[in-house]
């Protein structure tokens, strides 16, 4: 239905842009229209995990070229991370700046190769910020035995990030990681 309605508004937009440029031949008319329809074809959609945004709104998470430490190692892939390491206690992959810009989006953290993984407790890892666990949206990705860990197998899990923040982290527990796949994506909620 949504995707008729966008049809329907490019097809009076490009019909309104012919009616006006015969009417007026002049450049400055043709760049207001076309400004005009860019502003008027943004697609809004509203998912029960998101809230409302706009297409134009999400963004690649920015997760390579943080600094690890524990006993990990990352290779940086096209916008993602692979993990492997194998440890007996904490293990993380963090990054920390005064200028850090996505406060108060949503984060998607998709996760990829977690059968290749030996886990403690089924756990996956925990994401901090300014040193505090950021509980998931989906309550059934906490782990039964600590709630800051997420649990389970691959998938996607959400977190509203807070306005203001200084330092994001993932730290990983008692775990033996073979090629764990995590990427992410940035959605502005409005």
């Amino acid at each position: 239905m949504q995707f008729k309605n966008l049809l329907n508004l490019l097809f009076l937009s490009v019909l309104s842009i012919s009616l006006n440029c015969q009417k007026d031949n002049k450049s400055d008319t043709k760049i207001e229209i076309k400004n005009t329809i860019k502003n008027e074809i943004k697609v809004s959609e509203k998912t029960k995990d998101t809230g409302d945004f706009d297409e134009n709104s999400v963004l690649t998470f920015p997760i390579n070229g943080w600094n690890k430490w524990g006993n990990i190692a990352v290779k940086d892939t096209n916008n993602s991370i692979l993990i492997n390491g194998d440890f007996q206690s904490a293990a993380g992959y963090v990054y920390e700046s005064k200028s850090i810009r996505y406060g108060g989006y949503l984060l998607n953290i998709s996760i990829k190769g977690t059968d290749r993984c030996k886990l403690h407790y089924n756990q996956i890892f925990k994401l901090e910020i300014d040193g505090d666990a950021l509980r998931p949206n989906q309550i059934n990705k906490e782990c039964p035995n600590d709630p800051d860990f997420i649990c389970g197998g691959d998938g996607t899990v959400s977190f509203n990030l807070p306005k203001n923040f200084n330092k994001i982290q993932f730290v990983f527990w008692n775990a033996k990681l073979e090629n764990l796949l995590i990427s992410g994506q940035l959605i502005k909620k409005e």
